[in-house]
């Protein structure tokens, strides 16, 4: 009975151990593509803030010229 019980057990703990070592590893992928995602916002947010203050600047000080790329007030 002992023995039934302890073999019981361990194949339990063997199992256990195997889900672990699959969730370490998808959290360690995870982790890798949240780092790729925050670079990724990082360089859109400052392509998005620099075309942000072009199209400003555009607006307001475009000195009446009328060619291509400039917008009339």
């Amino acid at each position: 009975m002992f023995n039934t019980n302890l073999l019981k057990l361990e194949s339990e703990s063997l199992q256990l151990k195997q889900m672990i070592e699959s969730l370490i590893c998808e959290n360690h992928q995870l982790l890798e593509r949240l780092k790729k995602d925050e670079s990724n916002l990082t360089a859109n947010r400052h392509w998005n803030s620099s075309s942000e203050a072009l199209k400003w600047l555009n607006t307001h000080h475009n000195r009446n010229k009328k060619r291509l790329g400039f917008v009339t007030k």
